[in-house]
């Protein structure tokens, strides 16, 4: 079994975001893999353990995204595509999935697993995109995947309910937290998924026949701002039991809306 994760490179969890003007500052701030894709990797491979075959990551970066392909190789993949290309780092969601499914279909696939979203634009229209261009089914948000043959089983939660869904290969699906506990690589894992980084196959818009064209956004960003502080608390100082009940009561009448 031949199975393609897509992942992709985001700010830490816990990193500070600042903007200058309209522009999100990204010097100096430490930057992971998707939470999400992790889970996706460790499907994979676990798959691939289970089944035999390989396991290809593919992903958009710049130089730093190396980082992400040393991860994801020390998890067990086998193989990884990089597309390089600046035209399409600083293109949208529907640019980028047009570079995606050209370099997705260079490559032998029956499955393709990604992370049901990114944290940076809390979106998987990145994902679903490539689906659509390459001709396949999706499922997205699976936290349970069974396969038999060609046969997939895909569990998903959605809105207090459980649901099970079933289909052939080759499909597209973007697991979620949950599906499994992604491996800690060990030393030898590290320095191989080094190697193996070294052998990253590196493509551009012109190899992977995108015009233009295709790279033309479709949406436009008008700006990005901070959300507003809350307010964490309040502090009420009368000594009298009474008098501080009145004030609480109020503030959260008045203030809080809560009652």
């Amino acid at each position: 079994m031949d199975i393609v994760v897509l992942v992709k490179q985001t700010f830490d969890t816990e990193a500070k975001i600042e903007l200058v003007g309209d522009a999100i500052v990204s010097d100096g701030v430490k930057k992971i893999l998707n939470p999400y894709d992790e889970y996706a990797v460790e499907e994979a491979v676990r798959l691939k353990e289970k089944n035999g075959g390989t396991v290809t990551a593919v992903g958009i970066g710049g130089k730093e995204f190396e980082d992400v392909l040393r991860h994801v190789l020390a998890m067990g993949c086998d193989a990884s595509v990089v597309i390089d290309d600046p035209a399409v780092l600083a293109a949208d969601a529907a640019g980028r999935a047009a570079a995606l499914a050209a370099a997705v279909r260079k490559l032998p696939y029956d499955l393709i697993l990604c992370g049901q979203t990114v944290i940076d634009s809390g979106t998987g229209e990145v994902a679903v995109r490539v689906a659509e261009k390459l001709g396949l089914g999706e499922v997205m948000t699976v936290s349970k995947l069974t396969l038999d043959g060609d046969g997939v089983t895909a569990e998903r939660e959605m809105d207090g309910s459980h649901i099970t869904l079933t289909g052939k290969l080759p499909l597209l699906l973007g697991v979620d937290k949950g599906i499994n506990e992604p491996r800690y690589p060990g030393m030898k894992s590290i320095m191989q998924g080094r190697k193996k980084a070294k052998n990253a196959q590196h493509l551009d818009a012109t190899a992977l026949g995108l015009s233009a064209e295709d790279l033309s956004p479709v949406t436009q960003v008008l700006g990005y701002e901070l959300p507003a502080r809350e307010r964490i608390g309040k502090i009420f100082t009368d000594e009298a039991a009474p008098a501080i009940a009145a004030e609480l009561a109020d503030a959260l009448h008045t203030e809080a809306k809560v009652i």
